[in-house]
């Protein structure tokens, strides 16, 4: 069950009043005194716009306007970003580049084309949509997966699985450390804070993509289970698919006793209305580590070469 907190969550969060976004907008200064009035200038606090709140802050040795958006249909990334262009004009500064933390929903994009192209239609206009698919490359959708995971195919499985845990339990400590950055309550930790967001969402990166790399890994020992049995080839490739498929599920246990460490971390220092999700964190970290374990063990296990196992470093 989620605790009781404000109105407000971490980026690309459902809010009360709408969808949350974490919105950063850069200064071409060093001047921090320059991102904390206008900060001033355009958070509700202080009679500015609706739903924005916002703070100055030095980031990577430039004046940055931190934000969040708390209903981006009331006010969108794009009209907060030409409120703080304005401003910053008026000081003889000019705005470097803006980044979204995490995910936002499409329309937030397209309304910051129709802005700054001054469209009233740019979605009748955009060809994917036309056509009803996705780009090449494109995800399949969190649906698609689980039902791929509860179909008749060994991948993706359990190793896949323990990944996932592993990327869920990074977004968690990520949004509780942005729940804890820019609140008054919590600026003895702020520093601390954001580089256990900047560490968590590259564990979130890396533990996404072993995701697909443990199905893709384990692939290769079905392929190799399907050698003829005489051929004299097969012990040996059957053993080296084992031990390519071990290293995925190796690398999420690495990854998922880290993450362990900043989820207890983020629970101790951070906000405290987000405790229960903090503590999620670690359970999905600790299942991470417990699958994928198990999913190690299991390819090792099944190598007829038990020199070449403990040889190959994998554990």
């Amino acid at each position: 069950m989620r605790s009781a907190r404000a109105n407000t969550r971490g980026a690309g969060g459902q809010g009360v009043g709408g969808f949350l976004v974490a919105f950063n907008v850069y200064l071409d200064t060093q001047e921090i005194a320059v991102a904390k009035e206008i900060a001033k200038q355009i958070r509700t606090s202080s009679g500015g716009l609706p739903g924005v709140q916002a703070s100055g802050f030095i980031v990577d040795g430039l004046a940055q306007v931190s934000m969040n958006l708390l209903d981006i249909d009331i006010t969108s990334p794009a009209v907060v970003f030409n409120a703080i262009k304005a401003r910053a004009e008026n000081h003889g500064v000019a705005v470097q580049k803006s980044e979204i933390v995490g995910l936002v929903p499409e329309r937030a994009l397209i309304g910051a084309a129709e802005t700054a192209l001054r469209l009233s239609n740019a979605r009748d206009h955009i060809l994917e949509a036309k056509l009803g698919f996705l780009p090449r490359d494109a995800a399949p959708s969190l649906d698609g997966w689980i039902d791929a995971l509860a179909g008749e195919s060994p991948t993706p499985g359990g190793g896949s699985a323990a990944a996932l845990a592993g990327t869920l339990a990074a977004a968690l400590v990520a949004m509780v450390a942005r729940l804890t950055v820019g609140r008054k309550a919590y600026v003895a930790v702020e520093a601390q804070a954001r580089e256990i967001i900047a560490e968590a969402e590259q564990l979130r990166g890396e533990l996404r993509r072993l995701v697909d790399e443990d199905a893709t890994a384990y692939e290769g020992v079905t392929r190799a289970y399907k050698i003829p049995k005489g051929d004299p080839r097969r012990a040996q490739a059957i053993d080296a698919a084992l031990l390519a498929a071990a290293r995925p599920p190796a690398e999420v246990v690495k990854r998922g006793r880290r993450l362990l460490a900043l989820a207890q971390t983020i629970e101790q220092i951070g906000n405290k209305n987000a405790v229960s999700d903090a503590r999620v964190a670690g359970m999905l970290a600790r299942t991470a580590i417990d699958g994928a374990t198990e999913n190690v063990n299991a390819n090792l296990a099944a190598v007829s070469d038990e020199a070449r196992a403990k040889q190959s470093g994998v554990s």
